[in-house]
């Protein structure tokens, strides 16, 4: 995990703020889901749902950089 969230910390440092943004809330829904892991599997669902939303986010937000 700490190379993942090297890399986020990377890319939200760089000039494009839209990749940004969605890499530090991709950030975020990782450190969700990393607390949730051991919790009920309700609150561990959520999490991977809003992860699972926001990895989405941060796909399209590279992919429209790299048009």
């Amino acid at each position: 995990m700490g190379r993942f969230f090297a890399a986020v910390t990377a890319v939200t440092m760089g000039p494009d703020k839209e990749v940004a943004g969605a890499a530090r809330q991709l950030g975020a829904a990782a450190g969700a889901l990393l607390e949730a892991a051991g919790a009920k599997k309700r609150k561990h669902a959520r999490a991977q749902d809003r992860f699972d939303r926001e990895l989405g986010k941060f796909r399209a937000a590279a992919d429209r950089r790299r048009q």
